[in-house]
C-alpha cells in the first residue's frame, strides 16, 4: 500500500515537473487526460474559490500529519489534535507567504515555534482546563505554564516547524506552481 502511494506521487511529481518546464502548465490525470493548472484555477470554478480551497487542503495535510506524528510518537491522538495540527501547520506556512524580504529559515523556525506553543497553550486551555477532556499534561515538566505548555516542548516544535516550513512550501510548489522554494539560514 505504501509503495503504491509512493509510486502515485512520484509520478504526479514527475508529470508536473515535466510540465512545469514547458511554462504551459499542465497535469495528466488517468480520466481525461490533459488538465490545465491555470484552467482549474480561472475556468467557471473561479479564482476566488480556489482561493478558498487552498487552505482547506493545507489544513487538512497539515491534521493529518499532526495526528500521525502523534500516533506514532505516542500511540494514541485525539481528534482536537486534527484541528490544533492542521491550523498550526497552515499559519506556519503562511509566514514566507506575502514578503517582500525574504525571511531566514531560524527565524521561520522561531515564528513558528511560538505559533505551535500559543496554539498548544489557547487549546490546552479549552480543552484541558475548561473542558477537562484530559488530552495532555505537562505539569510534572519544569518550567510548565498551567500544564499546557513547557520550554522543552517548544525546542521541538522549533525543529519540527522547519519540517512545517518545507513541507509547506513545496506543497505550493508541486499543487499551485507558485515559486520554486529556495531558503537562507
Amino acid at each position: 500500500m505504501a509503495r503504491y502511494v509512493f509510486q502515485r506521487f512520484e509520478n504526479l511529481y514527475q508529470s508536473i515537473d515535466r510540465n512545469r518546464r514547458s511554462r504551459k502548465g499542465n497535469l495528466w490525470n488517468d480520466y481525461s487526460g490533459r488538465i490545465s493548472i491555470r484552467a482549474i484555477e480561472k475556468n467557471d470554478c473561479g479564482s476566488k474559490r480556489m482561493k478558498w480551497v487552498r487552505p482547506l487542503i493545507l489544513f487538512g495535510i497539515g491534521g493529518t500529519l499532526y495526528v500521525l506524528i502523534e500516533l506514532i510518537a505516542r500511540g494514541r491522538s485525539h481528534w482536537t489534535m486534527f484541528f490544533v495540527g492542521g491550523l498550526a501547520f497552515y499559519l506556519i506556512g503562511c509566514i514566507n507567504e506575502h514578503k517582500k524580504k525574504e525571511i531566514l529559515m531560524r527565524w521561520q523556525m522561531a515564528a513558528g515555534a511560538g505559533i505551535i506553543t500559543g496554539l498548544e497553550l489557547i487549546s490546552g486551555i479549552i480543552v484541558n482546563i475548561i473542558l477537562d477532556w484530559n488530552v495532555w499534561d505537562y505539569s510534572n515538566l519544569p518550567g510548565n505554564l498551567l500544564g499546557q505548555i513547557c520550554p522543552q516542548f517548544t525546542v521541538l516544535w522549533f525543529f519540527l516547524s522547519t519540517v512545517a516550513v518545507y513541507l509547506d512550501d513545496w506543497i505550493r510548489y508541486l499543487l499551485w506552481g507558485e515559486k520554486r522554494p529556495k531558503y537562507k539560514f
